[in-house]
């Protein structure tokens, strides 16, 4: 396959496509993107339904299909619309794909794609038959469709935490609980869906903002855990009470990994603060209980460590350097000592902090 026939490579993202065969998975082709942006992170979005396959560039303005005849992918058709990179899904003759303000339902028809139906978009979406989930629909809701009569029709507001991101299989859906960890699950019972239990991956587990997927009996959460960071029961105990954010969340800071100095071990994570927001670790000696913003400074005379952003979900984490600046300085240096921590974050035009942690260093 000449993918070159269809696009200038420099301008569209590649998909690597691999099937199995004879006991072993094999690269049987490409598909690329209908354009490359010029600006962000350059991320794709793929469908994949049988023979048939949907990309996009995240910020693209477009979305190809792909088709499989004879163990060649070849390019079926190009769709446009105001920015394609927020949901993707393939299921059947049917395709949609979401912008910023419109979902867009294609039905194939003959060898073409025609418009079906276009609806308000959400953050998420996803399409199984004759029925589609909408998620992150003013923020607590989920919509449900069913084609019935020609039309897609509102049949259900589900309501979670958030439901930002859904996935539908038959008779069960799974909508995220962004910002809070976890995901509920439903099953229709006939009439509507009803939730028939909560998922959570612990308490290490980030908001599945990032992957989530549902087949059968399975469900798989995908969080914002960084590789690399150490999960498990954290240190310490907590202290002082955090202040409510523009989430509804009160933002806590954790103490992971070793108390022990020499071993250089030591990380801050924070949990439930505002998604993308900077904040500043603090740290000190002493506790204290001091109005600031829209929560309670609990730590006296603070120590700033290096100013962090939060990812999607209101995590982040923070390594603290215990051989030198700060960290060696007031901890490494004068162990044993206790220490008190919390974190200062921005929230909205305001700001607000963490609950505390204390712990003992050796």
């Amino acid at each position: 396959m000449s993918p070159a026939a269809f696009f200038d490579l420099a301008s569209g993202l590649p998909a690597w496509i691999f099937r199995e065969g004879g006991g072993a998975w094999f690269l049987e082709g490409h598909a690329w993107s209908a354009d490359h942006p010029s600006s962000g992170d350059h991320r794709i979005r793929i469908a994949v339904d049988g023979d048939r396959l949907a990309i996009t560039a995240q910020g693209s303005t477009e979305a190809a299909i792909w088709t499989r005849s004879t163990e060649t992918w070849s390019h079926e058709a190009t769709f446009s619309s105001d920015m394609t990179g927020k949901a993707l899904d393939l299921d059947g003759d049917r395709f949609l794909m979401q912008d910023v303000a419109m979902l867009r339902i294609f039905r194939r028809v003959g060898s073409g794609w025609q418009i079906e139906q276009t609806l308000s978009a959400g953050i998420d979406a996803d399409l199984c038959g004759d029925r589609l989930v909408i998620g992150g629909i003013q923020w607590s809701q989920a919509h449900v469709y069913e084609f019935v009569l020609d039309e897609w029709s509102f049949v259900q507001d589900v309501t979670v935490a958030a439901g930002t991101t859904v996935e539908l299989d038959g008779e069960r859906l799974v909508a995220s609980n962004w910002p809070a960890t976890g995901a509920t699950l439903f099953q229709h019972d006939g009439s509507e869906f009803v939730p028939v239990g909560t998922l959570d991956g612990g308490s290490d587990a980030a908001s599945p903002n990032i992957g989530l997927d549902l087949s059968g009996d399975t469900v798989i959460l995908g969080g914002s855990v960084a590789t690399g960071h150490r999960i498990g029961e954290s240190l310490g105990t907590s202290y002082c009470q955090a202040g409510v954010n523009s989430m509804g969340l009160q933002a806590e800071v954790l103490a992971i990994g070793s108390a022990v100095a020499a071993e250089d071990g030591f990380e801050l994570a924070i949990r439930n603060a505002v998604p993308n927001a900077f904040a500043i670790p603090l740290f000190g000696h002493a506790a204290a209980s001091l109005p600031l913003g829209s929560g309670t400074l609990c730590v006296d005379g603070p120590i700033r460590l290096s100013a962090i952003q939060m990812d999607g979900g209101g995590s982040s984490y923070q390594w603290v350097d215990l051989t030198s600046g700060p960290g060696w300085q007031h901890i490494g240096a004068q162990v044993p000592v206790e220490v008190f921590f919390l974190a200062w974050y921005r929230d909205g035009s305001a700001s607000n902090l963490t609950d505390g942690v204390t712990l003992t260093f050796q």
